[in-house]
């Protein structure tokens, strides 16, 4: 029996939103995997990443998440409750099977599991960095969508016509008065995956007109370089998101971490090029 968030099967329950990140780490795996073969590399690396990959998003994604739970939750679950009740297997900092998972803990813990695997399996860091992007953007074109049909981490109200009705809401969007049934909501992880999908475009474009140019681990700087203001600026439409020093959210400050790191590969990219061409 299909129902607004999955299918029932008897007692069992399929989410849309756990099959669509299914899909998309199915695709990124996929693609992935094609590219090593590609390259000339050896594509089994793939199984150590992704578990390494998998379980340290976890980990590290409840951990931000019990650290700086979203506001909506922090009201009844705070973090002084997580840590009141440590031995509490529904609703505790254990039970990750009830739901809550930070983004950008996921995003750090995944990237450390990557960095990891790579290094225990003696792989070139920058190569593999290459050889995994194209999987990650058509992974990240994906995965948002599993929070569209999921009904979260929407923006403010709209009158633009693919604006969305929910039935789930975070404060201050679940007050019916101020905002009656029927009110149409910013789908903004929707916006995440058309920026991705577009700043896909613009890598695959860029990646063929500079491919005798580009040096090990540059297409994957350059596809962060894309993606990542998008991502940055999401943030600032997104209800229900912890905010910390600026009005900032956690996954806002990563972001600036990751263009601060671009802003220096650049320069340095630019300077060693000038210094190169003075000592030719």
């Amino acid at each position: 029996m299909l129902d607004r968030y999955g299918i029932r099967l008897g007692v069992l329950t399929i989410s849309y939103f756990g099959l669509i990140l299914l899909l998309a780490v199915l695709v990124a795996v996929a693609i992935s995997w094609r590219e090593a073969r590609r390259r000339g590399q050896t594509p089994h690396v793939l199984f150590g990443v992704l578990t390494w990959a998998l379980v340290l998003g976890v980990v590290v994604g409840r951990l931000v998440y019990v650290l700086a739970p979203p506001p909506s939750v922090a009201q009844i679950y705070s973090r002084s409750w997580y840590f009141s009740h440590p031995l509490d297997l529904q609703l505790g900092p254990f039970a990750i099977w009830s739901g809550g998972l930070n983004r950008a803990g996921i995003a750090i813990g995944a990237a450390l599991g990557a960095l990891i695997s790579l290094r225990r399996q003696g792989c070139d860091l920058r190569t593999w960095a290459d050889t995994l992007t194209p999987g990650l953007l058509a992974g990240l074109v994906i995965a948002p969508w599993a929070n569209v049909v999921n009904e979260q981490l929407f923006g403010p109200p709209t009158v633009l016509p693919w604006g969305m009705a929910l039935a789930r809401r975070a404060a201050p969007y679940n007050d019916l008065t101020l905002y009656p049934p029927g009110t149409r909501f910013h789908p903004t992880p929707a916006y995440v995956s058309l920026w991705v999908l577009g700043a896909m475009a613009a890598w695959l474009l860029l990646r063929r007109r500079f491919a005798g140019r580009l040096q090990p681990g540059e297409t994957f700087v350059l596809a962060a370089a894309l993606v990542t203001p998008g991502i940055f600026l999401a943030d600032f439409l997104r209800a229900d998101v912890t905010r910390l020093l600026l009005g900032l959210s956690i996954f806002q400050w990563l972001s600036l971490v990751v263009m601060l790191g671009v802003v220096m590969w650049a320069v340095r990219r630019i300077t060693g090029g000038r210094s190169s061409s003075a000592a030719g």
